[in-house]
């Protein structure tokens, strides 16, 4: 049913007559009987000149900043002061200060003429682009993107540890069911104190194609064989005959943090021709092509693995190459890349015999109490700082052995010798710079403990607490329920008895005699036997009673 123009005019007269609280149930009821929805009412109002009733929706000036006698100019700096304040107190997780605090610290500080309603200054904000979600979101946003027109020119790396697999001490590979590889802020702690390693991915994508390659590595951080090792299989032919992806490249970006910048590594690959990058002006976002791809290798690849359950790292890489291989095929990566035979001699092939000129041997080892590895039988010096961490041991062309922590430092390997001691015989061990770094620790701890005073751990002292003086009189703070100090052997075996039930001629008798001994020593040393040692002794009684039992 369509109706005329004078139904709806006479409608809207009587609707702009009545309350707002009636005009609702009107339009409703209007919409009902004629067998239409409410909004067609509302749109067929607006038609009508002024029809809504909201002239202020009508500006003239299309709502620009605008207020009291301030010009366009003061309007514009004070959006730019209020957002500066929100931008300030922002937080990673997106939280910022609300616009009204802004502007009242503004206007009590004299930085702004009016107090401004915090609607008006919410609509200023959101006119300039001043708001936080839309500075936010143009500084993750780019202008540059990144291209080149040959495949092997520009490919991106980056490494992740695995957050589903882990290996354990036995050399298994474990799917975490604890939520340790999630805790990103403990991750490291726990994984070094039950022994196990991280599973390291590292992925490689060519900028032309879009074609990338993944492989799984077990490494005590992102050193230099790791990287390194990572690079030479990406670069060698594969034995799969669908994955074409080989070739050295010319160029290779990085983050700054990778080991590729080491200056070992830059020597070991300037031979190949090939350059390494840390940063390119004008695109801050340009690792986010291999980011997402590692993203995307995590979130769908590996999560299938749940169903496979590789208990080996050797299963774990036959798994991946499979399934990335089909995802590049699939999305024609592929296809693309295979563009770089049009081109005579743009595929630069990567020798297998070269990996014994450019590269090193390496084998994993723990390090000793000594700060010893052992190798082949023979035992090697690396550091005492590394006691219980596992290094990575590499063998150079001249034979000299290295070896690389977690952290990715490196050590050379020594001798023994100067750690030997002929029995009878004593020589100073010379210092390093690490025990001379502790020996100023310990100092500045004693310094530190006649200046740090209780109240310094308090933010702010509450009114009923007094301190007391450090070299003040003692205390008596006693009460009825304190344990009697055990000033006697005789009252020490007296509460063996009533702690145990079990008496001095329960146990034999060179154990008990000790333990009289011991009593007597402690009573001697500090005038009562210490309640943290009392409860030592009852546990030892306690167990010995039961092996004799047992017995």
């Amino acid at each position: 049913m369509k109706l005329s123009l004078i139904e709806i005019y006479t409608y809207y007269e009587h609707w702009k007559k009545l309350s707002h609280k009636e005009r609702g149930d009107y339009v409703d009821e209007l919409a009902s009987g004629i067998g239409v929805h409410p909004s067609t009412f509302y749109r067929a109002f607006k038609e009508i000149p002024n029809g809504n009733g909201r002239a202020d929706a009508y500006r003239k000036d299309r709502r620009k900043p605008r207020y009291k006698d301030m010009t366009a100019e003061e309007c514009a700096l004070a959006a730019s002061r209020v957002s500066a304040m929100k931008m300030a107190a922002a937080t990673k997780n997106g939280k910022t200060a609300d616009t009204a605090s802004c502007v009242r610290a503004l206007f009590n500080a004299g930085e702004i003429r009016y107090g401004i309603p915090t609607s008006t200054m919410n609509r200023w904000l959101d006119w300039h682009g001043f708001t936080y979600r839309q500075i936010r979101n143009y500084l993750a946003s780019t202008g540059v993107e990144l291209a080149t027109d040959e495949p092997n020119k520009w490919m991106f790396l980056d490494f992740s540890v695995s957050e589903i697999f882990y290996l354990s001490r036995s050399d298994k590979l474990v799917m975490d069911t604890t939520g340790i590889l999630t805790d990103k802020n403990h991750r490291e702690e726990l994984l070094t104190k039950k022994g196990y390693r991280k599973v390291f991915i590292g992925c490689v994508v060519d900028l032309f194609s879009s074609a990338y390659w993944v492989n799984a590595y077990v490494s005590p951080g992102e050193s230099n064989y790791l990287v390194m090792n990572f690079l030479m299989d990406a670069m060698s032919a594969k034995s799969d005959p669908q994955n074409p992806f080989r070739g050295i490249p010319q160029n290779i970006y990085c983050d700054r943090g990778s080991a590729l910048h080491s200056q070992q590594l830059k020597d070991i690959f300037e031979p190949l021709g090939i350059k390494i990058w840390s940063h390119i002006p004008g695109n801050p976002r340009a690792k986010g092509r291999v980011e997402s791809r590692i993203g995307h290798y995590k979130n769908t690849i590996e999560r299938c693995f749940a169903f496979e359950r590789p208990d080996s790292i050797e299963r774990y890489r036959e798994i991946t190459q499979k399934m990335i291989t089909a995802d590049n095929i699939k999305k024609g990566y592929f296809t693309k890349w295979m563009e770089i035979h049009k081109t005579p001699g743009l595929l630069r092939e990567f020798d297998e015999t070269l990996r014994g000129r450019l590269g090193y041997t390496m084998i994993e080892r723990k390090v000793d109490v000594r700060g010893r590895v052992s190798i082949e039988g023979q035992e090697y010096y690396v550091s005492r700082m590394l006691n219980d961490q596992r290094v990575a041991i590499y063998t150079l062309l001249d034979g000299i052995m290295k070896a690389v922590d977690k952290h990715g430092n490196t050590y050379e390997l020594k001798g023994t010798a100067h750690q030997q001691r002929m029995m009878g015989e004593y020589k100073g061990i010379e210092k390093t710079v690490y025990d001379r770094a502790l020996d100023s620790i310990k100092i500045e701890g004693k310094r530190l403990r006649g200046v740090i005073k209780p109240e310094h751990f308090a933010e702010t002292l509450p009114e009923n607490i007094v301190l007391f003086d450090r070299k003040g009189a003692a205390v008596d703070v006693s009460t009825p329920l304190d344990v009697p100090v055990i000033a006697t052997v005789e009252s020490a075996w007296l509460r063996v008895y009533r702690s145990t039930g079990f008496s001095k001629n329960t146990l034999p008798h060179d154990t008990a005699e000790k333990i009289t001994m011991l009593f007597g020593a402690m009573i001697e040393m500090d005038g009562e036997v210490p309640p943290e040692r009392f409860s030592e002794i009852l546990e030892i009684i306690t167990d010995t009673v039961r092996e004799v039992r047992a017995l």
